[in-house]
């Protein structure tokens, strides 16, 4: 995808604020874009993925609700409709509280809900839907470690991605001024 057709769009507060709740309410399979107002869309196709799906899930729950297994059936779904391989699956998992912001850690709990979460979803993915790809997992309650950091691992990679594009909070941030992602997870599909 080549970063050189990004166009900049202004919009009124009504509309930006209408794309941005019609978007979080939906929880299909998306196309991802650098284009896209969405800061989920923009970081999702930084990180290389063509689709994405952002599901939600209710609060101190990991069960996935029939619209969630609607938009992972999509997701299984990308390769025999396209004709294309699914090459890589990733699971961005939130607990029921943002991800933390430098130097500070979510409860423990928040991390495990986390864990459950993404767990809940590869093995929707691999038991229901038969989907045979390298999946990852990311729990977005856990900050990248220093290792992390220092190695520029995947995991370091994809959190990065999604404070630049505002899609997790940064310090000193409003957290009126990014895209909540707390008791969801965003699904990235990197086909080929």
């Amino acid at each position: 995808m080549s970063k050189s057709n990004f166009k900049q769009i202004v919009v009124g507060p009504s509309l930006a604020i209408a794309l941005v709740l019609g978007a979080a309410a939906c929880s299909s399979t998306k196309k991802a874009s650098v284009e896209d107002l969405s800061p989920t869309s923009q970081a999702a196709a930084k990180t290389g993925a063509t689709h994405f799906a952002v599901i939600s899930f209710n609060k101190g729950s990991s069960a996935l609700s029939a619209e969630s297994q609607e938009s992972l059936r999509q997701i299984a779904k990308l390769s025999k409709d396209q004709g294309k391989n699914v090459e890589e699956v990733k699971i961005l998992s939130w607990g029921d509280m943002e991800m933390p912001t430098k130097d500070t850690r979510l409860p423990k709990r928040e991390i495990d809900l986390a864990d459950r979460r993404a767990d809940a979803i590869q093995d929707y993915l691999v038991d229901n839907q038969n989907l045979d790809t390298d999946i990852d997992e990311h729990n977005m309650a856990k900050r990248p470690n220093a290792l992390s950091r220092l190695f520029k691992t995947d995991d370091n990679n994809i959190k990065r991605i999604f404070e630049a594009q505002g899609a997790v909070p940064v310090e000193g941030q409003s957290l009126s001024n990014f895209s909540a992602k707390a008791s969801q997870a965003v699904i990235l599909v990197e086909t080929e």
